[in-house]
């Protein structure tokens, strides 16, 4: 926000704080207690919950965390002023500092759009978030989350809402949530329905984890629609899934695995004091390309494993496999070696491609012009 936005808002805080106490009623006065202590247990509670679920659970927005925080602060000031409070230095440190910080997350909460927040009911949300990478002209897909009403004002993040298309635009993809009209979840299984147009579509939810021997248990992609009981038996050839195949798939330009695996080390951000260890990851590389039900078969500890799955989402457009010819869906099962980055070296890069020696044929000199003798 602009330096000006955030001075006019600082100079109605204090007119508030100074005018205030003029036109309240002494009949207010114990709801004005009752406000403050309020709106300060909830400023409280919300920032330490977050720290007590390790971050699964959020105040519901930003906005609304900071109008509470200015309405905390400009009932400090109030009392102050009335002097009405016990503790008349703990009042007066309130609104000073509210004073202050304020503004500023004020003018975050302005510059973050609404525009996220894809399907929301009251009991789930789901939002729709930009993804970004530090590689240039590497194309990341958009994050789709789910959060769970708490308590009035808080969102249990239920984690990453798996689909075939990874690289679906963002437009697309928001629209055809907002045509959401009821979502039902069941936690047990982290899978849900979203009912659109009157038809049932099931999703998967990737759940997060904080715990180095807790494995997600939901697939990163949505399962199937379910198929009557007539046609279980039959199963199309567009559905199967290779494990190998003639011409396995690949990433443009290579052949084999390890590109895979150091494209994923390229992308891969852990700590500088991380465990090492070995993570197997499998993914399904479809017909066109995209990558689909990626799984984490073995992890280390819930901070390597979440980099892994996260640098395997920002891997690009594979070149598929084929059988007989044809584009085919293939699963892969890729193993990831981290090591402790050492300060000032570059992360170690094992899987090293060396280029193949260049064979040159001898040379036979030319001895036509030599006389015999």
């Amino acid at each position: 926000m602009d330096y000006l936005y955030c001075l006019l808002a600082c100079a109605v805080y204090l007119a508030l704080i100074g005018g205030l106490p003029r036109l309240l009623a002494e009949e207010t006065l114990p709801l004005l207690r009752w406000l403050h202590w309020g709106s300060s247990v909830l400023c409280l509670l919300a920032l330490v919950v977050p720290a007590l679920t390790l971050g699964s659970w959020t105040f519901r927005s930003l906005g609304l965390f900071c109008a509470v925080l200015l309405g905390s602060g400009l009932l400090a000031g109030v009392r102050r002023r009335l002097q009405v409070t016990r503790v008349p230095l703990l009042a007066t440190t309130q609104a000073v500092l509210v004073g202050l910080a304020a503004p500023v997350l004020l003018g975050l909460s302005l510059d973050s759009t609404s525009s996220e927040v894809a399907y929301t009911d009251g009991s789930y949300t789901v939002t729709v978030k930009e993804g970004f990478s530090l590689m240039d002209n590497d194309p990341v897909p958009a994050e789709l989350e789910l959060y769970r009403s708490r308590l009035l004002f808080f969102d249990q993040y239920l984690g990453h809402i798996g689909r075939d298309n990874l690289y679906e635009p963002l437009s697309a993809l928001k629209a055809r949530w907002q045509a959401v009209s009821a979502i039902s979840f069941e936690a047990d299984s982290n899978r849900g329905v979203a009912w659109q147009a009157g038809v049932a579509v099931p999703f998967g939810v990737n759940p997060p984890y904080h715990r180095g021997d807790q494995l997600p248990r939901a697939a990163e992609s949505a399962p199937p629609l379910t198929r009557p009981a007539a046609m279980e038996a039959e199963v199309s050839e567009f559905d199967r899934v290779y494990t190998y195949v003639e011409e396995m798939p690949h990433l443009p330009g290579t052949v084999g695995l390890e590109p895979v695996a150091q494209a994923i080390h390229r992308r891969l951000v852990v700590p500088p004091r991380t465990q090492e260890g070995r993570v197997f990851v499998q993914l399904t590389v479809s017909e066109t390309g995209d990558i689909q039900n990626i799984r984490l078969l073995k992890g280390v500890n819930a901070a390597v494993d979440a980099a892994v799955l996260t640098a395997v989402r920002r891997l690009p457009r594979f070149e598929p496999g084929r059988q007989n010819r044809r584009p085919v869906k293939v699963s892969l099962t890729v193993p990831i070696t981290v090591r402790r980055r050492q300060p000032g070296k570059p992360y170690p890069r094992e899987f090293y491609v060396k280029p193949p020696p260049v064979s040159v044929a001898p040379t036979v000199p030319d001895l036509s012009g030599l006389s015999p003798g």
